[in-house]
């Protein structure tokens, strides 16, 4: 191809994408934690051994599932107050569903047996703009992998870098605890975002907001670890800056 064949190609394509936007909603793709094969995973099949790009926004979420229910009983958008199905809420540091070893799941056998973790599951919810992506994906960070984004965000926010002012990659390493093996992620900042898209990202995070609700809870496996090896590191909500 000519350089001008390329150039009229890009632009052919540019136009071609505008115009099929206009046609559907464009929704965020959620990436989950697949502890088995150390990749994050999309709903497409699509899967990454590391995301590299700028985490856009950080949501603070929590759900409670009875054993072999599809559906939360209670859910919690700040690890605060929750609000179960009857609209009744609950203070998250009293509710007894958020002590350790409360956690119950369903055997080989179809029976309910008791859990080391906590009833009640935490997590974050990521907003990623990885490198080369037109939007931004939905990434799941398990409880075992807290502790070490809390203390990402807080190393961010001592240098009064927010999390959308720099780039960051997100890594995932093998961890094991109990005899269990699994993944835990690993963030390590890089160069900081220029000025003038520091802008363009802001605006798009507050636009894609509009339309993505990333405090709902729905799906128990989003939460998921790969068993009760899997230590849940306890974060005092005092700690995470936002």
């Amino acid at each position: 191809m000519t350089t001008t064949a390329v150039a009229e190609y890009d632009e052919l394509l540019a136009r071609e994408l505008e115009y099929e936007a206009d046609g559907f909603q464009l929704t965020p793709l959620r990436f989950t934690v697949e502890h088995r094969t150390r990749n994050f995973a999309g709903p497409d099949g699509q899967t990454m051994r590391t995301v590299k790009g700028v985490i856009l926004k950080s949501q603070i979420n929590r759900g409670y599932w009875k054993p072999g229910n599809s559906k939360p009983v209670c859910t919690s958008s700040d690890g605060i107050k929750g609000v179960d199905v009857n609209g009744v809420e609950r203070q998250c540091a009293k509710c007894p569903k958020n002590k350790y070893g409360t956690a119950t799941r369903i055997d080989e056998n179809g029976q309910v047996v008791p859990g080391k973790g906590k009833a009640c599951k935490e997590m974050r919810r990521l907003l990623v703009l990885p490198d080369g992506f037109e939007l931004p994906i939905i990434l799941s960070v398990p409880p075992s992998s807290l502790k070490r984004f809390a203390e990402y965000a807080s190393s961010l926010r001592m240098r009064k870098v927010p999390l959308v002012g720099v780039e960051t990659t997100i890594r995932l390493e093998e961890a094991s605890a109990n005899g269990m093996s699994f993944a835990r992620l690993a963030f390590e900042a890089g160069n900081a975002v220029p000025r003038e898209r520091f802008a363009q990202l802001v605006a798009m995070r507050d636009e894609i907001l509009k339309h993505v609700d990333l405090s709902s809870v729905e799906n128990e496996a989003e939460f998921g670890e790969p068993g009760e090896g899997a230590p849940v590191e306890e974060v005092p909500l005092d700690n995470i800056p936002f």
